[in-house]
């Protein structure tokens, strides 16, 4: 599925990775002030934050989008709510709003492993390989068991024409042990294969 004249498929495999991913960025959100709803209802960052995933989970990314941008509305600093809502702008074609989510939320937590992968993962599809490469590797630094962050570097290096680093990358991946998604590992020996020549 990986072409080696461009970006191609591989998005196919960059955007498993963020769905799922999605499931770890649903953080316990903070508490935070309500905000009046039509019809009377009240509802927290954390209750707007709950209803996005919900809409998500539902495959409506309008909806979804929307309950998080309601959460940042009451606390502009939901870390669960600048990641999702990064996560759908991607989903929705809209690199340059994934980033700014993704860059908002690592104002709120630089140590956050996940948001740099997922920024990454979002500058890997802009085409900006260098950039992709330092948010992939400082995901590695602050959580080295991510195994997705590999996966990152494998696909960045083998658009680099980077064989080594490529091979290096996917086998650390697969010895990190099992993705968030089930399909990469699969899709990480097909790679190896392939750059392996047989």
């Amino acid at each position: 599925m990986c072409r080696r004249d461009g970006l191609g498929e591989l998005r196919v495999w960059t955007l498993a990775s963020l769905v799922s991913l999605l499931l770890l960025a649903m953080l316990a959100g903070c508490g935070g002030e309500a905000t009046p709803e039509p019809g009377g209802d009240v509802l927290s960052a954390e209750e707007q934050f709950d209803l996005g995933n919900t809409y998500y989970q539902q495959g409506n990314l309008d909806e979804a989008a929307a309950a998080f941008e309601a959460a940042l509305k009451v606390q502009p600093s939901h870390l669960g709510s600048l990641t999702n809502l990064g996560v759908v702008y991607y989903q929705q074609g809209r690199l340059d709003d994934a980033v700014t989510q993704f860059e908002a939320g690592l104002k709120a937590d630089a140590s956050d492993a996940q948001l740099h992968y997922l920024l990454g993962a979002v500058r890997l599809q802009q085409g900006r390989l260098d950039d992709a490469e330092k948010s992939f590797l400082r995901a590695g630094e602050l959580q080295p068991d991510l195994p997705e962050v590999y996966y990152g570097l494998g696909a960045l290096y083998r658009l680099q024409g980077k064989t080594d680093e490529a091979i290096a990358a996917f086998e650390r991946f697969l010895e990190a042990g099992p993705a968030q998604d089930p399909r990469a590992e699969e899709e990480a020996k097909r790679e190896l294969r392939e750059l392996r020549g047989y």
